[in-house]
């Protein structure tokens, strides 16, 4: 796997981390309303 092949992939799983991290935020606030 070439270098720039493995920053991609890097970058586009951290975009999905907070992704998810925004999304259980969202899901924690209605729960609480």
């Amino acid at each position: 796997m070439t270098r720039t092949m493995y920053q991609k992939l890097l970058i586009d799983l951290k975009a999905e981390i907070q992704y998810l991290l925004i999304l259980q935020e969202e899901v924690i606030e209605t729960k609480f309303i």
